[in-house]
């Protein structure tokens, strides 16, 4: 209740929860938990959400997980930071995503027709069965498995070329 009826004033201030765990009130309104901990010596604030967004449970349940990990010599706001990276860095490295950021480096000096070509062999043969996957986890296995998708359909040139512009240079008859 005392966080609810926190009103701002002209410098942020803190409210206390136990064990480091605080809201900070800030001039323009904003309430924000924040945990103070130490870290190497050195003395640490960890953002773990707003108040309206997370609730003291939720916010508790993050001062519980930071001290433990204060507990096994980790510092909390260093993995924070991995993890963020790691969403961000695996939501671009899908097969489609690095795709066509190499179709806009490669095909820069083009001609239009070539442009056009490349990206509707991607994007009618490869996307809609890998397209969708991290980059990490497709093998040369799965790639020829949409390769032979493209061949039992009768487009041998079509399988060669896909397989060209995905970097495999192996002769169809090798599998």
């Amino acid at each position: 209740m005392a966080i609810s009826k926190a009103k701002p004033k002209d410098k942020p201030y803190k409210l206390p929860d136990e064990k480091g765990l605080f809201v900070l009130v800030h001039p323009n309104g904003g309430k924000y938990w924040r945990l103070k901990c130490r870290y190497d010596g050195k003395e640490k604030t960890l953002a773990l959400g707003t108040f309206l967004e997370i609730t003291q449970a939720e916010a508790r349940d993050g001062r519980n997980e930071a001290r433990r990990m204060l507990a096994k010599g980790i510092d909390p706001s260093a993995a924070k930071k991995q993890g963020s990276l790691s969403a961000k860095e695996s939501s671009t490295n899908y097969f489609e995503a690095i795709a066509r950021e190499w179709m806009v480096k490669h095909l820069a000096g083009r001609s239009p027709g070539h442009k056009e070509t490349v990206v509707d062999r991607l994007e009618k043969n490869v996307f809609p069965w890998i397209g969708d996957r991290p980059i990490r986890d497709i093998t040369a296995s799965d790639l020829l498995q949409v390769v032979q998708l493209i061949e039992s359909r009768g487009a041998q040139e079509t399988a060669r070329r896909v397989l060209g512009i995905c970097g495999l240079s192996v002769p169809l008859n090798c599998y």
